[in-house]
C-alpha cells in the first residue's frame, strides 16, 4: 500500500499551527520547573501507592521480626510481592488516555504536520495530543507528554522501530495509518542522506576535474 492509498483512509483533520500553547495550552515543560516535578504530578497516584507500599512492608516486616526472627525473614521475601501492585500502577499510567481512536489521531498529526526532526512540530504535535488525551480519559491528565522530545521518542521506539523491524501488533485499522506516519519520517531522513550523497559525488567531481586541468 502506497502513500496515497493509505491516505484516503486517514480522518481529515487540520493541519495544526506552531502557536500551540495559544490553542491547546502550554505544555508541562512550560508549567514545571523540572522534569522531576512533572514525573511526581503525572504519576502521582502511583507514588501514593509505591509509598503506602512501602510503609506497609516495613511495618510487616518489623512487627514479624519482633515476634519470631523466622518468621521476619520469611515475610521480608514473601512481602517483595507487594510491590507488584505499584509496578502494575506504573504501567497502566503510561496507557491511561490511549485507544485505538487516539492512536490513530496521533499518526494522523505526525502525517498532517509531517515533523521530520524538527521539535518545534513535535512540540505541537504533544500539546495537541495532551488534549486530546484528557478528553479520552476522565483518570488521564493534561501531561502526558513532557515535551515535542518525550513525543518523538515514544513514537520511534513504538512504532517507528517495529514497522522496520516488521514486528508491528497493532490493530489492522491502525497499520494504514502507522506505516504510513513511519515511512514518511524515514522518508525524511532518507532525503537528508541523498543530499549529502549527492553532495559528496559533486565535490569528489569537481575535485577531480580540477585535477586533470592542472
Amino acid at each position: 500500500m502506497d502513500y496515497k492509498d493509505s491516505e484516503e483512509q486517514l480522518i481529515e483533520t487540520i493541519e495544526g499551527t506552531q502557536s500551540y500553547k495559544l490553542e491547546y495550552g502550554p505544555l508541562p515543560r512550560d508549567t514545571f520547573r523540572s522534569k522531576l516535578s512533572w514525573e511526581l504530578k503525572f504519576r502521582k497516584s502511583s507514588y501514593v501507592i509505591l509509598l503506602l507500599t512501602i510503609i506497609a512492608y516495613g511495618s510487616l516486616v518489623q512487627l514479624c521480626f519482633w515476634k519470631d526472627i523466622a518468621l521476619g525473614v520469611s515475610i521480608a521475601f514473601m512481602g517483595i510481592f507487594l510491590f507488584i501492585v505499584p509496578m502494575i500502577s506504573f504501567l497502566t499510567s503510561s496507557f491511561k488516555g490511549w485507544n485505538d481512536k487516539s492512536v490513530r489521531s496521533w499518526m494522523v498529526e505526525i502525517i498532517n504536520v509531517n515533523p521530520g526532526d524538527d521539535m518545534d512540530k513535535w512540540d505541537l504535535i504533544a500539546a495537541k495530543m495532551n488534549t486530546i488525551l484528557y478528553e479520552n480519559d476522565e483518570r488521564a491528565t493534561r501531561y502526558f507528554f513532557y515535551d515535542g522530545k518525550q513525543c518523538l521518542s515514544r513514537f520511534i521506539n513504538r512504532f517507528v522501530t517495529l514497522h522496520l523491524k516488521n514486528a508491528l501488533e497493532s490493530p489492522p485499522c491502525l497499520v494504514p495509518f502507522i506505516k504510513t506516519a513511519a515511512d514518511q519520517y524515514m522518508e525524511h531522513f532518507n532525503e537528508q542522506l541523498r543530499k549529502m550523497t549527492l553532495g559528496s559525488s559533486a565535490d569528489r567531481t569537481e575535485v577531480a576535474t580540477q585535477n586533470e586541468t592542472v
